[in-house]
């Protein structure tokens, strides 16, 4: 029957449908308690807190090494001015030829104490180099900072951020499938997963609001799926709430597509965003997976009917040729019974005749 076919082919799609949306329920009664739909503001918060931290922390360090070395060789100066005074005295009370050799010696001194500032200067100053050299490069994080914050601020800044970190997630875990960055392909946006032996095409669309997703991306995601021919599509939010009556997360279909939306700003843990699309793709990939398959099914079926509809019209056609013979043969049995009453009746002329002819001569 219809009910036992649809029930055949269908039904455990169906059952897995229904156990992952059961599976994705559970997860969000296991971390809705952790949400803060502030993450991405208190990330940033805390990532400029430190940066000024550690400029503040650097720069104290400088000073302090800065002042060290310009102290130096006064210390050194007066630390050494007892002995080098004591020898001076020394010299001008001996005769003058050990007063030569002093000078000489003394002069040898004289320049090592020159030279020893000198070197601590050069090493302090690389040190001092390096500390610099660091702060530059988190001057440079914290210009980086600004203007990624910024551009955070613009939706299609946005979304070109969003989506390269989903990008790279989904390239770097799941290598087998194909993914293309389509945004800047006639006006199309977000990424396409390639149809393949394992895969039917699937296009993942990535949104990054400061508030809720508004409903209009909702349906614009539904046109996308025509407009690239796609069956199935994932729709990824980077921190908040999707309208559209669909909130965190939700499995919809319309038509012939399938729609899979989640929040992944909800695993708030940490490498959560990762877990997060991760999780979106793979629930959309087992969908993808099982679409193929039912149209692999579908299309051995009708190669089935196709080989049972050419079985019947041949085994109609032997029929029609065995109902023909059987018409023969009842001509041909017709045929024989017409002879053989033929037979009967020229051996009873014959008969007549031989008697007839025996009488004349008799």
């Amino acid at each position: 029957t219809s009910e036992e076919c649809i029930e055949k082919y269908f039904g455990s799609i169906s059952q897995e449908f229904r156990d992952k949306v059961k599976e994705i329920s559970e997860l969000k009664a296991e971390v809705e308690k952790e949400i803060s739909e502030e993450l991405p503001t208190i990330i940033k918060e805390k990532i400029e807190l430190e940066i000024k931290s550690k400029m503040v922390e650097l720069e104290t360090h400088i000073k302090a090494l800065s002042d060290f070395k310009n102290q130096l060789r006064p210390a050194l100066e007066a630390e050494l001015s007892g002995p080098l005074g004591a020898l001076e005295q020394i010299k001008n009370e001996m005769p003058d030829s050990i007063k030569k050799q002093l000078d000489g010696q003394i002069d040898a001194l004289r320049k090592v104490t020159d030279s020893i500032p000198n070197m601590l200067k050069g090493q302090l100053d690389k040190h001092v180099s390096d500390l610099e050299h660091n702060i530059e490069q988190i001057k440079t994080c914290s210009e980086s900072l600004s203007q990624y914050v910024k551009m955070m601020g613009v939706a299609t800044g946005k979304g070109t951020i969003g989506e390269e970190i989903v990008y790279t997630t989904l390239v770097n875990n799941f290598k087998d499938d194909t993914f293309e960055l389509v945004s800047k392909k006639g006006g199309y946006s977000d990424i396409l997963v390639k149809e393949s032996s394992e895969l039917t095409e699937i296009l993942i669309e990535v949104k990054n609001y400061k508030n809720e997703v508004p409903s209009e991306q909702v349906e614009k995601f539904w046109r996308d799926l025509d407009l690239h021919k796609a069956p199935i599509g994932c729709f990824i939010s980077l921190g908040s709430r999707i309208q559209g009556s669909i909130g965190d997360y939700k499995i919809e279909t319309r038509g012939n597509k399938i729609g899979v939306f989640l929040n992944v700003g909800i695993f708030n843990t940490p490498g959560g965003f990762e877990d997060g699309i991760k999780m979106a793709y793979f629930i959309t990939r087992k969908f993808s997976q099982a679409l193929l398959r039912m149209r692999k099914e579908s299309l051995e079926e009708d190669e089935l009917r196709k080989k049972i509809d050419f079985i019947y019209k041949e085994i109609d056609a032997i029929k029609s040729q065995i109902d023909r013979i059987s018409k023969v043969g009842e001509e041909l049995t017709k045929i024989s019974s017409i002879a053989n009453k033929s037979i009967i009746m020229l051996n009873e002329i014959y008969a007549e005749t031989q008697k007839r002819i025996s009488s004349i001569f008799t």
